[in-house]
């Protein structure tokens, strides 16, 4: 008989009578990977309480001193149903038969033992857990990396044997996805899992725990300083860390952003607010504090809700300008950036809107911001300008008839840009393509914004047919030494030539990146470089 399936199982035998425990504990050692021996029911139960995370199969007599093995198999059902319970008897009784059922027991075999046949009976009751095991496993295992899921993830955190939780995120890894395809994004996320396997501490489990997020969980004393220390010296890894894709000859560099917590409580959470606030602040990780906490972002909101409040009612919600330049130089368009405007000082709304949306005065501010640009737009003649559309603002038919309305009225269509992030109109494309639609019938453009941050699908691009795209600062801004971004940017504008598409380039910041660019053929630039957002006051 071949027993090789037992080699990874471990029992624990609780038998009496001393000589018949350590013959039968000795030969099951011979088989098994491990063998835990009591000596009654009450020091099995306590084995098994102390044990079980190791413990696969117990094999028990019946009568025993202090606690006999029927009422020990009960006490651990109470424990664990997915454990199987083979016993031991000298008795053919009914009334032990119908008490081992009710006692959940799996399997029995007779005294005098016959190591063969216990074995036999040790698969036998071993077969449907491992089948269960099997899809638990399979429930708990990320497909594509083989690392522990997020459910799995979810399961240790109940156990609460844990000091510390890191989060990592791969940063841009829809550019990578999107580009080169789903195929090469899977390859470099396995190959990242396996960067992380190879660099994590021994007593810290992996897991995959969305597309791009992986998790460390931490099961030693951990302070700040001892995370930062590993943390740094991860980070000082990945960056001279590639990946080789042989089908298309190229090396993938990777960046990632990181959050950390060494919270009692909520740590996947409190772990999940340091990243989002490092990824905010442009930070490569941050450790989570009081200062980050749900509270403190709550009366933030809170504060924010009254100040663009006042801002309504006082019109202070304005729109700033920035230019759009020529490959000379020379202003031809201008785009609209919200602000709102208090005691002498100018707010992004990177501070408000997104509170804005969750209380529902998102649409007030895009009224006001909308009616002020149209007005400023006849004061200047000269110059085209866009206009940032969200999904909210152009599903919202109160919007969309407002805009439509006024271009017409006031005769400023074919001046007009709408800027939309390219995931945006992929959210409804039913009704965003609609917007298109009747937007190019009055003569307004469509640019995509942010291009090459997000789904970055060239079949998105024949099939929506915009007038411009804006290629990511996150691709410009160090294209000057960056050959994979210079790669990349040089795909998008060729394919956009080649569809009479315009280019413009954003957060262009230096004289070398301008000059960078310019071997590229782009259409128009925009930066810090050619000027700063200004108020109406400021236009040229």
């Amino acid at each position: 008989m071949n027993f090789d399936d037992l080699k990874e199982i471990t029992v624990l035998y609780v038998e009496d009578e001393d000589i018949l425990r350590d013959n039968i504990a000795d030969m099951l050692q011979d088989v098994c990977k491990g063998v835990f021996t009591a000596s009654n029911g009450e020091e099995g139960y306590k084995l098994f309480v102390e044990k079980q995370d190791h413990i696969n199969v117990i094999i028990s007599d019946i009568q025993m001193p202090r606690l006999s093995g029927i009422e020990m198999s009960k006490k651990i059902r109470e424990k664990s149903l997915n454990i199987p319970i083979i016993i031991t008897t000298a008795f053919s009784d009914a009334k032990y038969l119908y008490d081992s059922i009710n006692a959940g027991i799996d399997a029995y075999t007779e005294k005098p033992v016959d190591m063969m046949h216990l074995l036999q009976t040790i698969q036998k009751a071993l077969l449907p857990f491992a089948q269960q095991q099997a899809l638990l496993k399979q429930a708990y295992t990320d497909k594509l990396t083989g690392l522990n899921n997020r459910a799995a993830l979810s399961l240790a955190l109940e156990k609460n044997v844990h000091t510390g939780l890191m989060i990592m995120d791969i940063d841009e890894f829809k550019v990578i996805n999107d580009l080169y395809g789903t195929e090469t994004g899977n390859f470099v996320l396995k190959e990242f899992a396996q960067f992380l396997t190879l660099n994590k501490k021994n007593n810290w489990d992996l897991y995959r725990i969305g597309s791009d997020e992986f998790t460390f969980l931490i099961h030693e004393h951990a302070n700040n300083k001892s995370c930062e220390k590993i943390i740094q010296k991860l980070l000082e890894k990945l960056k001279t860390y590639y990946i080789y894709q042989h089908t298309l000859d190229i090396k993938i560099n990777l960046n990632m952003t990181i959050g950390i917590s060494l919270e009692e409580e909520n740590i996947l959470e409190t772990a999940d607010v340091a990243l989002r606030r490092a990824k905010e602040t442009k930070q490569h990780y941050m450790l989570y504090s009081s200062d980050l906490s749900y509270k403190k972002v709550y009366e933030n909101d809170i504060q924010w809700i009254h100040r663009v409040d006042i801002a309504l009612k006082t019109n202070n919600i304005i729109p700033f300008f920035q230019p759009i330049v020529d490959k000379n130089k020379n202003i031809v368009k201008y785009e609209c950036l919200m602000r709102l405007r208090e005691e002498g000082k100018y707010y992004s709304p990177v501070f408000f809107l997104e509170t804005a949306k969750k209380n529902k005065t998102y649409k007030d501010l895009t009224m006001i911001m909308l009616n002020n640009i149209f007005d400023i737009m006849q004061r200047f003649p000269q110059y085209d300008f866009s206009i940032n559309l969200s999904h909210i603002d152009i599903t919202n038919k109160e919007i969309v008839t407002y805009i439509m309305t006024n271009l017409t009225e006031r005769n400023l269509g074919s001046r007009i840009i709408f800027e939309i992030l390219e995931d945006e109109g992929l959210e409804d494309k039913e009704q965003f393509n609609h917007f298109v639609t009747v937007a190019k019938e009055i003569g307004a453009k469509i640019a995509i914004d942010d291009f090459g941050t997000g789904y970055s699908n060239f079949n998105y691009l024949l099939e929506l047919k915009p007038d411009i795209i804006k290629i990511d600062g996150s691709l410009i801004e160090n294209i000057h030494k960056d050959e994979n971004a210079y790669a990349i940017t040089e795909a998008i504008v060729s394919f956009s030539q080649r569809l009479g598409i315009e280019t413009i380039t954003e957060f262009v910041h230096s004289e070398e990146v301008y000059e960078t660019l310019k071997t590229l053929n782009i259409d128009n630039f925009q930066g810090y470089y050619f000027g700063e957002p200004v108020p109406e006051n400021k236009l040229k």
